[in-house]
């Protein structure tokens, strides 16, 4: 403080003493917060992540070891609510901020992976179709949800008609029913495999012609037909056909 005036010089300026006032803390608030989950039947939301933005050269930093998230509800969804509470504070500068618990913060919960295992496929006779036979199918889901395993649209496919072991069988049309099957996602089957073994084929209308004895239980042959599924292109060989007498 200063005089002036055409007097000021009579005089000498005190400055003040005794004056008080309050320095209050600044608030801080939490930001980046991004508590997406996948579904585990809990409200329990992350409270890692978050960031302060104290003065430049103040050392502050998130103290989350008491905080707690809580999702709205606990099922499948986007932009769903999050509510917080109780971060603090840490560092040298820390006692000089108050910290604005988090407001206004959405996350996202996924499905949860939910496999189909137990699935077998049928071994089958060779019958010109890629359909397989399923059996079994189970799953397992978070105790207290409520899904079933749908079978009523199941269906294997062999990845071609032809006779073979352990052959590839795509499965599709498993599906999950029940209040909670919206927060899990079904995989299908993998890694299925079944046997497609030979058709037997008869050769039918073969006839012996008789003979004069001879000394020999040769018997000549003709005729010989097969009946194969429509479509195959089967062919009958009678080049090394050989027909013998029981006795000469």
């Amino acid at each position: 403080y200063v005089l002036g005036g055409a007097d000021a010089g009579n005089y000498a300026v005190a400055q003040p003493t005794g004056v008080t006032a309050d320095i209050t803390a600044k608030s801080l608030t939490i930001s980046g917060l991004n508590p997406t989950k996948v579904y585990d039947r809990s409200l329990t939301a992350s409270v890692s992540g978050g960031t302060v933005s104290p003065i430049s050269g103040d050392t502050v930093t998130i103290d989350a070891s008491g905080a707690t998230g809580t999702f709205a509800d606990w099922n499948v969804g986007s932009g769903k609510a999050v509510t917080y509470a109780v971060f603090a504070l840490s560092g040298a500068a820390a006692g000089n901020y108050v910290v604005v618990q988090p407001t206004g913060v959405t996350g996202d919960i996924t499905a949860l992976a939910l496999a189909v295992t137990g699935v077998t496929a049928a071994n089958k006779t060779y019958d010109q179709q890629l359909t397989a036979t399923l059996s079994g199918g189970t799953i397992s889901v978070l105790p207290g949800d409520d899904v079933t395993l749908d079978l009523s649209g199941r269906a294997g496919v062999f990845a071609n008609k032809n006779v073979g072991s352990a052959k590839a069988v795509t499965v599709s049309g498993y599906a999950i029913a029940g209040a909670d099957a919206g927060n899990y996602a079904l995989a299908q089957p993998t890694g299925v495999t079944a046997d497609i073994t030979a058709l037997s084929l008869a050769v039918t209308g073969v006839s012996a012609s008789n003979k004069t004895y001879d000394r020999t239980v040769t018997a000549t042959l003709s005729g010989g037909a097969i009946s194969v599924i429509s479509g195959d292109t089967v062919t009958l060989d009678t080049s090394s056909a050989a027909g013998a007498f029981a006795n000469r």
